[in-house]
């Protein structure tokens, strides 16, 4: 019988097709360069709430201790997360800086509703159901992230400063480290049939979310936002 991660790359790689076809679209877009902006913008609005939705999913396994091993296993994994995952915003704030984007700029943007409803659903399962939808979310999130090979790759092709992939270069490092750790957290808790429903459909739901994301990124570029020539400041190109 698969374990529960292998059950979810599983489903992963059936449910995530359109969000490979989506980040590939975007990463090897002809005007990549113009749409890079942006994704830093979404990757700020997703960190910067990161930490928030994890802390509200340890808040909530507080209250369940009496549900035991399962309730011990996810505050111990969060307490650790949360910690690590702390500061990430500031990465991507600073990543955006050196493109002489600033942060007063960014936070001053609304956030895409798409990413709302990525991290609002997070909260909405945490209080109103089981806050073990956080490892759907974590699931996603944490494993697959993109080589470093392809990030200095995307980082010629671009011809943008080296100063400004630094979140990506991290993530690249670091999620090496916080996928297994996901998998085997999956592995290891006493994950009912009902638990396993709950985090799966998280998981199709942040998969989904991302999917619109990187394809928005690229839709509202050609459709609305392509300059002329020449004619074109960089920070109106957070999308």
């Amino acid at each position: 019988m698969d374990s529960v991660s292998e059950h979810l790359h599983q489903k992963r790689r059936f449910l995530g097709a359109r969000l490979w076809a989506a980040n590939r679209r975007l990463w090897f877009h002809p005007k990549v360069d113009r749409l890079y902006p942006s994704l830093l913008f979404r990757s700020h609005c997703m960190s910067r709430a990161a930490v928030s939705v994890l802390e509200a999913a340890a808040a909530a396994f507080e209250t369940r201790r009496g549900e035991g091993s399962l309730a011990a296993g996810m505050l111990e994994f969060l307490k650790d997360f949360i910690g690590e995952e702390t500061g990430h915003d500031e990465w991507a704030l600073e990543d955006l800086e050196a493109l002489g984007i600033s942060r007063q700029e960014v936070l001053a943007r609304t956030p895409p509703p798409t990413l709302a409803a990525l991290v609002g659903a997070q909260y909405y399962w945490i209080a109103h159901h089981h806050p073990v939808a956080v490892l759907g979310f974590c699931f996603v999130t944490e494993s697959s992230p993109p080589s470093v090979p392809d990030i200095e790759d995307l980082i010629f092709r671009t011809g943008l400063p080296r100063t400004a992939f630094r979140t990506l270069l991290r993530h690249a490092a670091i999620d090496l480290k916080h996928g297994p750790e996901v998998e085997r957290l999956l592995d290891r808790l006493p994950l009912t049939d009902a638990h396993l429903s709950t985090l799966g459909i998280s998981m199709a739901h942040t998969l989904s979310c991302m999917a619109d994301s990187a394809e928005e990124i690229c839709d509202l570029y050609e459709i609305r936002e392509k300059p002329a020539a020449g004619a074109e400041d960089v920070r109106a190109r957070l999308y």
